[in-house]
């Protein structure tokens, strides 16, 4: 899916409120996620030195209705946080089931990132 702007990406992403962030286990440890798609998740580190760029990752996603398994590599590191580039992850469907989710539970969140969003095209 191709959009303008700051979602010039192959899948959208969908970014979370505070309240409703998703949660990913990793060795034993569960970090905050603040953007999930189909492709890749960008996640909250309090310490980002145990990890390196290319560095394969297995864990748990924690979405709001469903737990699945991941697999991939970390693509880059932005500040405090890290971006997953996932082989394996969350599916059409289950992105679809968020955004429903967050429309009905969160229906403010979802019309500020919209008109963000439209006011980055104009």
């Amino acid at each position: 899916m191709q959009n303008h702007g700051d979602q010039k990406r192959k899948y959208y992403r969908l970014k979370y409120p505070v309240k409703a962030l998703p949660r990913v286990r990793i060795n034993g440890n569960v970090y905050h996620v603040n953007e999930v798609s189909e492709g890749g998740l960008r996640v909250t580190l309090s310490s980002i030195h145990q990890f390196h760029q290319g560095l394969m990752i297995r864990g748990t996603l924690q979405l709001l209705n469903c737990v699945l398994a991941i697999e991939g590599r970390i693509l880059r590191f932005d500040q405090d946080e890290v971006v997953l580039k996932l082989s394996k992850g969350p599916s059409f469907k289950h992105m679809a089931a968020e955004q429903r989710y967050l429309l009905q539970h969160f229906p403010t969140h979802i019309h500020m990132l919209r008109r963000a969003a439209a006011n980055q095209v104009a």
